[in-house]
């Protein structure tokens, strides 16, 4: 059994306007929701052995508050480059390469490749993962390559504007 977890980065800031794209930091939001979502992650139980992420700035920074939230070494988190710009292919491609000694794993990204992996994966439709959003998805496989299309089983959902009043 494979458990994937796929976790939008969280809210970013536009404040530097001559910042590019991938340098973008987290913003007060985001630096916030981070850290509260992965507590929520580690409370219901979805604890990843393998966190590989973007490592585009803002991404990076999500994964590193999550992993803390953990109790994962932020100094093992494995940054793909292409995660950043991700498609569908992209995206299998790096499951299809997690070592099979990981039954769970989180992959931070961005969207909507995030959102697209979730529906692909599980034809579950979710409409959009919002930033600092979670979907955990299981497979009944032995091996991170027979991760395919329409086969995951859709476990749950989660975000942070849940929690919001």
């Amino acid at each position: 059994m494979k458990e994937l977890i796929l976790i939008r980065h969280a809210k970013s800031s536009w404040e530097n306007r001559a910042l590019t794209d991938f340098d973008r930091p987290l913003n007060y939001r985001g630096q916030h929701d981070a850290p509260f979502m992965g507590e929520k992650l580690a409370a219901s139980g979805f604890v990843p052995e393998l966190i590989i992420t973007s490592p585009a700035v803002r991404t990076l920074q999500t994964a590193d508050l999550f992993a803390k939230a953990l109790g994962y070494p932020p100094d093992k988190l494995i940054q793909e480059p292409t995660m950043y710009e991700a498609n569908i292919q992209d995206l299998l491609a790096i499951i299809h390469k997690i070592p099979d000694t990981h039954e769970r794993v989180a992959l931070f990204g961005h969207n909507p490749g995030m959102t697209s992996l979730c529906y692909v994966l599980s034809l579950h439709d979710v409409e959009n993962i919002p930033t600092c959003g979670m979907a955990v998805i299981r497979f009944d496989v032995q091996s991170w390559q027979d991760v395919v299309p329409k086969k995951g089983e859709f476990v749950m959902f989660d975000y942070p504007k849940r929690y919001k009043t």
